[in-house]
């Protein structure tokens, strides 16, 4: 299929076409030469980051090209997303939050942002990281870890430390020198004995109905990683027909290969 109208460039110039006002000859050859011509106008005009209404004017812009119908669009469409998964064009996101993390690091580093976690009570922040190495192990999405506006951030870093510095070149006037008093001498008193604090081990176990398994993660792990030595382990079961078991299977290990999880999970099949 030679569509001349693969010259046209910007949305303009696809919604003069559209509206009538440019005349652009095309000749077809084959089914196959429609759907081809589709995927390059998807990905020449980066479909899937378009606003809705520059989507409505390239659906339009196919449809008048190809004849065909609104419905044979949205299906082709959704053909053409899987195969740019499948070949590379699109990269689908195993893990969004590793993801994220990483971004948040880096708008931190660059100074584009800041980050702080654990509230005072008189005001401000526990620990700020503002334009300076911050690890990802520090950024998690739980609600006493904050990303900071440039300015707060800014602001907060030039902050003195307990209040306003006193004035330089002398003592401060509120509190007048006075010598300390005398004590006897005598070896210094050792470190005060105290109990030994105890520890506990926390351990959850148990059934986890279906409606609750995505927020699961989301509100248990984060309150857990407050303490030392945490493990987290799986123990899926399911039952299915023996051919679709088989396909499932294969999917299932290549997800934990994305993950990098394959020598740390096993799975079996009986």
């Amino acid at each position: 299929m030679t569509l001349q109208t693969e010259r046209l460039a910007t949305l303009d110039q696809v919604r003069a076409f559209v509206e009538g006002n440019e005349a652009v000859d095309f000749a077809g050859v084959g089914r196959r030469s429609t759907y081809e011509f589709i995927g390059r106008t998807s990905g020449r005009f980066g479909y899937r980051t378009l606003a809705r209404s520059d989507k409505g004017l390239v659906r339009r812009y196919l449809a008048k090209v190809t004849g065909l119908s609104r419905a044979q669009l949205t299906r082709l469409g959704r053909q053409y997303l899987r195969q740019s998964f499948l070949d590379g064009s699109l990269t689908r996101l195993v893990d969004p939050e590793k993801v994220l993390q990483r971004k948040v690091v880096e708008f931190v580093e660059s100074g584009a942002f800041g980050l702080a976690s654990g509230t005072r009570e008189e005001g401000g922040y526990e620990r700020l990281w503002y334009a300076e190495p911050v690890g990802c192990d520090e950024v998690a999405f739980e609600r006493d870890v904050f990303l900071l506006t440039r300015a707060k951030a800014e602001q907060l870093r030039a902050a003195p430390p307990g209040g306003a510095p006193k004035a330089e070149g002398g003592p401060d006037p509120e509190t007048p020198h006075r010598p300390a008093p005398e004590t006897e001498t005598g070896p210094p008193p050792g470190p005060a004995a105290g109990p030994r604090e105890r520890t506990a081990t926390l351990r959850m176990k148990g059934a986890v109905p279906p409606e609750v398994w995505n927020r699961l993660g989301t509100k248990v792990i984060p309150k857990l990683r407050a303490g030392d030595g945490l493990t987290v382990g799986v123990d899926f079961h399911v039952s299915l027909p023996a051919r679709q078991a088989e396909a499932l299977e294969s999917e299932l290990r290549q997800v934990l290969a994305d993950l990098e999880l394959t020598a740390a999970v096993r799975m079996e099949r009986s």
